[in-house]
């Protein structure tokens, strides 16, 4: 099958010591982006040992205050440290478990064509002419993911456990693609970049959350 080939030209980012007249940077259509599997592997171990350890400390908190009913010490305890508990205990083995897959994954995850972009981790091609929106998502340090709002509803394997998917992606609804671009072989500033040129030359809104517009 023919692939279409271009080469888009992005926004630099700026640096601390440049701020204007900075020059684009040229990516070349089709983009195969890798996963980066030295860091989604130790990501994931570090995600699984700390999971296993959340769940053995609220094991330990709770025979704390069904032997010690009486000590408002264990009470205290409980209440203060049972919800992180209980949130990193089970997030965490699931976390970890998909970097460990993701960091055995030989075949490029993503594919950014000008035409669509293919997300194999949740087994969806999506043309751009299908795409309204798209929202930039940024957590409190990195840019985590690209949240797609799409014209018409799709089947997708979504997995709210994967590193970039932040709390408010992990119930997706049918019309919406969530893409996570956190520990891959490509810049997530390319990346997004990329991404919103394309939508926009098919007439998609681009929105952010958390952090600056793409430039344009």
């Amino acid at each position: 099958m023919l692939q279409d080939t271009e080469t888009v030209r992005v926004p630099g980012l700026p640096s601390f010591g440049r701020t204007y007249a900075i020059p684009p940077i040229p990516v070349d259509l089709p983009l195969d982006v890798h996963t980066r599997p030295v860091l989604q592997y130790l990501c994931g171990l570090v995600m699984l040992a700390m999971g296993l350890l959340c769940m053995a400390m609220v094991a330990m908190m709770l025979w704390l205050v069904a032997t010690h009913p009486s000590e408002w010490v264990s009470w205290v305890v409980v209440v203060g440290c049972l919800p992180a508990g209980l949130l990193l205990g089970v997030q965490g083995p699931p976390q970890g478990w998909t970097c460990l897959r993701d960091a055995f994954q030989a075949e490029p995850v993503l594919i950014i064509r000008s035409r669509n972009i293919e997300d194999r981790r949740a087994g969806a091609t999506i043309p751009w002419a299908t795409v309204s929106r798209v929202r930039v998502v940024y957590t409190p340090n990195f840019l985590a993911h690209l949240h797609l709002t799409l014209r018409a509803p799709i089947r997708v394997r979504h997995n709210p456990f994967r590193a970039g998917t932040t709390i408010d992606a992990w119930h997706r609804r049918p019309d919406t693609l969530c893409i996570p671009i956190v520990m891959l072989d490509r810049d997530s500033y390319v990346l997004a970049q990329v991404v919103t040129v394309l939508a926009r030359r098919h007439g998609a809104e681009v929105t952010a959350k958390g952090g600056p517009l793409p430039r344009t």
